[in-house]
């Protein structure tokens, strides 16, 4: 008999930090209480109510979290899931507990008008739920060697950088700079920059241009945002000079940017990596929202093709002079997929040929794929 579900609430808020805490293995010093405080929030808040359980013995026994995401995409907003600390308490481990909670937000997402959702963890694991790896982000080592090249066409600009007072957050000027992105994602809560080491760059009238900002480990710089795209690379340039190492690591979504291209030029080995697992729901308005974005970074080869997502959509992909279009039709299907490999298809990281054997119909898919799909790392629960 399927166990009861049910959506926290705030009395459960030091029920559920005892419950990842001992999931996770996390003693005193590590809690989920003080290294998450995007969880630990006051009660009450967005994130224990985001929360679905299975409790056993009158305590939560396993737990998913769902957090809400706007998806900015030139002018076009997609709403879409994460999925976040999915765990099950150690005595509870292979009761299929973790299957039931799965299965139920999976079904739950969709209902909620979710058009996407991700995650992260192991393919084999998540695959049976309907998600697959897929999405793209672009992996460039920056070295005292390779940054050489550019220094002579592009003098050193007159900024410094100097590390973020975390109790403030970012100057109300970078937030501007950030939310007028045309492609981004946001978390409906505020997003935690105060978990992250952060670096900002300031003018020579100590004005605050633009800023770096490191995954959590410190391994690599995952977000990058200036006032221009010189100043983006300057910002990199002198955060490689002030680290004291031989190079400095670089995680950028997909939207090429003049920044991409500098760094291009320089770094001798770019790699296209996944972002994820990721799974969708509405197919029309996530691959027209996506195929416009793809159009807008460089206008794509001219042609059409009709894909089909079986009992999910079928949709023809237009690319010309007047741009790039997704609608719905009733004509037939050029290319025929289930959602997992239709998935991988169109926004993963690795050459449609690789994914499966595209008929000369669908072929115009090779030039026109991956489409641009990302979650940032700030962002990532």
């Amino acid at each position: 008999m399927p166990d009861a579900i049910e959506q926290l609430q705030p009395s459960d808020y030091d029920q559920l930090i005892n419950h990842l805490d001992e999931a996770y293995g996390r003693d005193p010093a590590t809690s989920f209480r003080d290294r998450l405080p995007a969880i630990s929030t006051t009660p009450g808040e967005h994130d224990t109510h985001c929360r679905y359980v299975i409790r056993r013995d009158g305590r939560i026994a396993a737990s998913v979290g769902v957090y809400s995401y706007d998806v900015h995409l030139a002018g076009e907003v997609l709403r879409m899931a994460g999925i976040g600390t999915v765990a099950t308490s150690p005595m509870y481990r292979q009761q299929g507990l973790m299957s039931q909670l799965m299965s139920h937000v999976a079904d739950l997402l969709p209902q909620q008008g979710y058009d996407l959702a991700w995650l992260v963890g192991q393919r084999h694991r998540y695959r049976h739920f309907g998600w697959e790896v897929a999405g793209c982000e672009y992996h460039y080592e920056l070295t005292r060697k390779n940054v050489t090249p550019g220094l002579a066409s592009h003098p050193p600009a007159d900024i410094q950088l100097q590390s973020l007072d975390s109790a403030g957050g970012l100057p109300a000027p970078l937030l501007v700079l950030r939310r007028t992105r045309r492609c981004r994602v946001e978390r409906l809560t505020s997003p935690p920059v105060d978990r992250y080491r952060t670096l900002i760059a300031m003018d020579r009238n100590r004005q605050p241009v633009g800023y770096l900002l490191f995954s959590s480990d410190e391994s690599a710089v995952v977000e990058v945002v200036g006032r221009e795209p010189e100043t983006e690379y300057d910002m990199l340039r002198l955060a490689l000079e002030a680290s004291g190492q031989d190079r400095i690591n670089i995680r950028l979504p997909p939207f090429l940017s003049p920044v991409h291209h500098m760094l291009a030029q320089n770094v001798a080995y770019p790699i296209l990596r996944s972002s994820g697992n990721w799974r969708i729901y509405d197919w029309h308005k996530t691959v027209h929202a996506l195929l416009n974005v793809r159009h807008r970074m460089q206008p794509l080869m001219q042609g059409q093709v009709v894909i089909e997502v079986p009992e999910a959509a079928r949709l023809r992909l237009t690319a010309d002079d007047t741009g790039a279009r997704t609608e719905r039709t009733d004509a037939p299907a050029d290319f025929t997929a289930d959602p997992l490999t239709m998935t991988r298809l169109l926004f993963g990281h690795l050459p449609p040929m690789l994914t499966t054997a595209l008929p000369p119909a669908a072929r115009v898919l090779e030039a026109w794929c991956p489409l641009p799909i990302h979650m940032p790392h700030i962002e990532r629960c």
